[in-house]
């Protein structure tokens, strides 16, 4: 036997809020890695950027 559950216009639209927050959600968790990847990469350029700059300054002349 079925049985019919009747949700409420209010519930129905706080149920599909939900639903379109948490597929948000999930695609922005999926893109985490790169974004994380390409901030360390950018990271790493800065600091290498700098150590050079360092040696520049600090080399005798």
């Amino acid at each position: 036997m079925k049985e019919t559950v009747r949700i409420s216009t209010e519930n129905q639209k706080a149920v599909s809020k939900t639903e379109k927050d948490l597929e948000s959600s999930t695609e922005n968790i999926q893109k985490l890695p790169n974004e994380l990847a390409q901030q360390s990469k950018d990271s790493i350029t800065s600091i290498s950027n700098v150590q050079k700059e360092l040696a520049i300054i600090l080399s005798p002349f």
